[in-house]
């Protein structure tokens, strides 16, 4: 208790600032009308900055006594290349479903797990909800003039914040994001207007560790319409289809369906398949990200750990297979983007030293000093258990040679208007190049981008042949070369 303030009152008074107790426990339903934006910081060109992802426009529908979540969104995504990002998706107290619409055509599965333990989170964005939840919590507690709380269903803290008038302005949950750890990932409400006697939020906003990525303006609010059961319904075709994967709370699935980008490997088995380019050279492929796999002397360098710690175990067990008894003395990133360094704590684990452009020196070593308590990773249980100390990092300028006295990897920086401090990897007795993002055999090949790679191998008069991608294949050389020429 703060003065004559308990958990109780503060509620109460929220709860009588938007209406009352009894106003508020009347909303059986709810049908949202939005537009807005979407933002990606960990996409950015600058560590740091932040990249226009897309505008969108979603309707939301919460029936409230059933527990169930109907989201139509449509967006015109900018980011990473001008697309339509389109679904209708579908919760209940059991399942979820996803119908994909983007390609103008409807491809319905079972919601991923991780989506659909977050989309259960999600009904607290709606104000009404989270005053019920932190009610509804014998443990609460005051946390200064705000209100902590248990949300048993994401089993995870949250903190509900008031402004003057009593109205909720923030609810903050310990969120964890396979990139960033343990973070703090907020709903920020404004805007409030009457609905019906009852006053609720017209602007939402969603921010995590401090940056803004998605802002909803609403057009519409209403309440207690009549409820379609259809609206609700997930076929018994897709309930029945198994649930692969975990149920994680997370936003990075969300972020990365908001680009249009895949995310549905994570938590899943990882399917890691060694594709030899040379003698000790192998392509690690298998779902949406590469890694290059180079067998030295005495140990292995990996380039490139993309997404999240199960797509590094898996390759960390692919190459031990291939290539018995050599530790991996380096791992090689390419750049700081969150989809191809997510995994580089679990190489951190494994003694490799990391090593990176200098831009990025600093915001990757605030990566692998992170706690991660939600989640633990190996990089986090190899600390507690005193089995692992501060991890070893090799910053890159321009470029930079890794030998054992035979074999050589070279390291360059490649300015580009992706991203500060990409590097790529050149193995010369391979005749081999490796790049991200900036060439791919399987995404819209952007000129500008691929043209950077072409100038970096007619510079230094490097002997490529092929070029691994990060995403895809491999090519070439001589095909990118003939594509740009015409």
């Amino acid at each position: 208790m703060i003065g004559s303030q308990t958990v109780l009152s503060i509620l109460d008074e929220a709860a009588a600032a938007m209406g009352g107790w009894t106003a508020l426990q009347s909303i059986r339903s709810v049908h949202l009308d939005s537009e807005g934006q979407d933002w990606e910081p960990l996409q950015a060109h600058d560590i740091g900055g932040t990249v226009d992802v897309s505008t969108f426009r979603v309707a939301t529908d919460l029936d409230l006594g059933a527990g169930a979540s109907r989201v139509e969104m449509d967006a015109a995504v900018v980011y990473p290349w001008p697309h339509r990002v389109a679904y209708i998706e579908i919760t209940d107290a059991e399942a979820g479903m996803l119908a994909d619409l983007s390609l103008g055509s409807v491809a319905i599965k079972r919601l991923h797990p991780s989506l659909y333990a977050t989309a259960r989170r999600d009904f607290a964005a709606f104000p009404p909800e989270a005053l019920r939840l932190a009610r509804a919590d014998a443990g609460a507690a005051l946390e200064g003039p705000s209100v902590r709380f248990r949300h048993h269903a994401a089993d995870r803290w949250a903190t509900l914040a008031f402004a003057d008038d009593h109205t909720p302005t923030s609810l903050t949950y310990a969120d964890h994001d396979p990139v960033l750890g343990d973070i703090a990932y907020r709903f920020e409400w404004s805007d409030w207007r009457d609905v019906g006697g009852i006053r609720l939020p017209y602007k939402l906003r969603r921010i995590i560790e401090g940056r803004p990525i998605r802002e909803e303006r609403f057009r519409g609010v209403t309440l207690n319409e009549p409820v379609s059961h259809e609206k609700f319904t997930i076929p018994p075709l897709v309930r029945a289809q198994g649930e692969a994967g975990r149920r994680i709370v997370t936003g990075w699935t969300q972020r990365r369906r908001a680009a249009g980008l895949p995310y549905e490997e994570y938590t899943r088995p990882q399917n890691v398949d060694m594709v030899p380019l040379a003698p000790g050279l192998w392509l690690a492929r298998g779902g949406t990200h590469n890694s290059l796999v180079i067998e030295m002397a005495d140990h292995l360098v990996i380039f490139e750990p993309p997404l999240f710690e199960g797509r590094s175990e898996g390759v960390i067990a692919a190459a031990k297979k291939s290539v018995p008894g050599k530790p991996i003395r380096h791992i090689v990133l390419s750049h700081f983007h969150d989809d191809h360094m997510g995994g580089v704590r679990t190489y951190a684990a494994e003694g490799a030293i990391v090593v990176v452009h200098s831009s990025a020196g600093d915001y990757i070593r605030e990566v692998l000093d992170q706690r991660r308590t939600l989640e633990p990773d190996r990089l986090e249980i190899a600390r507690r258990d005193g089995r692992q100390s501060q991890p070893a990092v090799m910053l890159v300028d321009n470029s930079i040679a890794l030998t054992d006295g035979t074999r050589e990897v070279k390291l360059y920086d490649v300015p580009n208007s992706h991203v500060t401090g990409m590097l790529v990897g050149y193995v010369p007795d391979a005749r081999v190049l490796f790049t991200a993002d900036l060439v791919s055999d399987t995404f819209p090949l952007i000129p500008p981008f691929a043209s950077t790679i072409h100038e970096l191998i007619q510079k230094n008069s490097l002997s490529v042949e092929m070029i691994a991608c990060a995403h895809g294949n491999v090519m070439p050389y001589a095909q990118l070369a003939y594509v740009l020429g015409k």
